[in-house]
């Protein structure tokens, strides 16, 4: 009886403890924004936006990206950089960045900690 109890009590904490892995992978603690309501007040903020990558260039191991809310020539759009992968080929995909709002010479941009491209432009 005792063995049934300890393997039962271990399913369940492996069980809570795959959760909680879950919870926290899927928890990135960024707040939700749209680019067109980005701001000043948002340095150092960590946020995540979604939209598409209008454009993109290498600079050494640097990738800036044009990151806009749509497709439209009046979209907002700002500045993403990465510093993990080269999405060049990207351009004109939809994308969800996730990272911080820094100012960098006078404009706002993000610094990419996370960026997951959609598989169909």
């Amino acid at each position: 009886m005792d063995e049934a109890k300890t393997a039962v009590a271990a399913a369940l904490i492996a069980l809570i403890g795959v959760m909680l892995l879950y919870y926290f992978s899927q928890n990135t603690g960024a707040t939700p924004m749209k680019i067109g309501e980005l701001s000043y007040k948002n340095i150092g903020e960590k946020i995540e936006a979604n939209g598409i990558i209008a454009s993109a260039k290498m600079s050494g191991k640097t990738c800036m990206m044009d990151f806009c809310e749509s497709k439209a020539n009046d979209s907002a759009c700002i500045s993403v950089v990465s510093f993990d992968k080269d999405y060049t080929q990207q351009a004109g995909y939809g994308a969800q960045v996730t990272g911080e709002v820094q100012l960098y010479k006078g404009n706002l941009e993000i610094v990419a900690d996370k960026v997951i491209v959609e598989a169909v432009k």
